[in-house]
């Protein structure tokens, strides 16, 4: 009898660490991005739980077929697909799921696949449930394919091994989402930004983060992490750079901006962090045909908002604050106006106000000599302001991403959000913010 009872403890030891010791082998080994969510503090933290019920309609995970004390992960692969992995507790509740969700089964190479909308696809066998996208409908057979490999990986080929699965862990002690990412990997729209340096785009950087939900508001609260003692001194002293935020312009947050950056630092620093960043540099270079953009930039030193409703070059819709050292660039506004390219003119709107106009669109800039406050701004660019400043406070550097953004649309806001898009929810703002 004994004997019977000890066969019996083995066998639920087995069942019961199934699915942990088989289901992360579904993840791709050459993953760029890693994200983990703890299933299984959804009911402690309720800035969680909103979250994972906005993003599945309400419903409970439990009751999708999902193991609950396992945890969520999510990928990127090295060629822009994106994918979801979690640990399977019952296969014909998940099928269920996914029939509900989706267009009806089909079963290829033993595993159970859905078309569940949006160029996702879903596939699931007896220890996990994997989803993958976007795909085309050109492409969809070859990623069926690759989604079977993955659900056939054994422990030869684990994620688990990577720097990149361990960096994931570490972080996942301050969070019960956690991010890690090669720095190289992120779209080089925003890298810069995020790294607060060039030097993320090369090997052995990565990107980590806990995300939470307070409010209305998703924080992604990000750090920058090298295993090389050189780089990693580089980063730290690139970061010194950056002075805590008091979130004085956080007004410039509102409904309708796509991103907005705030920062505080000095002219020469944030200079080269705007030249760095692709979305930042074509900003400037519009504004850098008839204003000398790089001079007055140069003259800041202290808190900085940028905030972007459209990036439509012909008429974009954007707003800067910023605080200066000095406003000797007013000096050389004289010899913009007569500078000015065919069809445009800068002309008077008060003292250190001025107006700039082309065929297609008008700029307001100015400083105040007295509190050293510079502004510019289109009058397109709405007002409407969103609560996120106590989201900013205390951080180095903070990127905002606006509902708005979650809209179809090409340039910064959608390079940004394609990895996290998923993870939006029903919040009206994302954060993302540099220690």
């Amino acid at each position: 009898m004994l004997r019977i009872v000890r066969c019996l403890c083995i066998l639920l030891v087995l069942v019961a660490v199934s699915c942990s010791n088989k289901y992360t082998q579904v993840i791709p080994v050459r993953s760029q991005m890693l994200l983990s969510v703890d299933l299984s503090q959804a009911d402690a933290d309720e800035g969680l739980q909103k979250q994972l019920l906005s993003l599945t309609g309400g419903v409970q995970l439990k009751a999708m077929g999902i193991d609950v004390s396992q945890k969520l992960y999510a990928f990127a692969t090295d060629d822009g697909l994106f994918g979801f992995v979690a640990c399977v507790d019952s296969k014909t509740i998940v099928e269920k799921w996914m029939e509900h969700a989706g267009t009806p089964l089909k079963s290829h190479r033993g595993y159970s696949f859905s078309d569940i909308g949006n160029g996702f696809i879903a596939a699931v066998g007896s220890n996990a449930l994997l989803v993958m996208g976007p795909v085309s409908e050109g492409s969809m057979s070859s990623v069926q394919q690759r989604m079977v490999r993955y659900l056939n990986s054994d422990s030869d080929n684990d994620i688990t091994a990577t720097e990149l699965f361990s960096v994931l862990e570490l972080t996942a002690a301050e969070g019960n989402i956690a991010l890690a990412a090669k720095a190289k990997a992120l779209p080089a729209m925003i890298a810069p930004l995020v790294t607060l340096d060039s030097i993320g785009s090369s090997s052995n950087v990565y990107v980590t983060a806990t995300i939470e939900r307070n409010d209305d508001v998703l924080a992604i609260n990000s750090n920058i992490y090298s295993p090389d003692e050189d780089k990693a001194a580089k980063l730290a002293m690139r970061q010194e750079r950056f002075r805590p935020l008091d979130g004085s312009y956080s007004a410039l947050m509102t409904d309708s901006t796509a991103v907005a950056l705030f920062v505080n630092t000095d002219g020469t620093t944030l200079l080269h962090l705007l030249r760095s960043s692709y979305a930042t540099k074509m900003l400037m270079t519009g504004m850098n045909t008839a204003i000398d953009f790089d001079n007055i930039v140069r003259s800041i030193d202290g808190e900085t908002a940028l905030a972007v409703a459209s990036m439509s070059t012909s008429n974009p819709s954007f707003r800067m604050d910023a605080k200066l050292s000095n406003t000797n660039f007013l000096s050389d506004v004289g010899y913009w106006k007569k500078s000015c390219p065919l069809g445009s003119t800068i002309f008077d709107e008060g003292h250190g106000a001025y107006v700039y106009q082309w065929p297609t669109g008008t700029i307001h800039f100015g400083a105040d000599a007295t509190n050293n406050d510079f502004y510019a701004y289109t009058p397109n660019y709405p007002t409407t302001a969103t609560n996120v400043a106590t989201a900013m406070e205390g951080h180095r550097l903070c990127m905002a991403v606006g509902r708005k953004a979650m809209l179809p649309q090409e340039g910064v806001a959608h390079a940004l959000l394609t990895p996290f898009s998923l993870l939006f929810g029903d919040a009206s703002a994302m954060v993302w913010r540099v220690k």
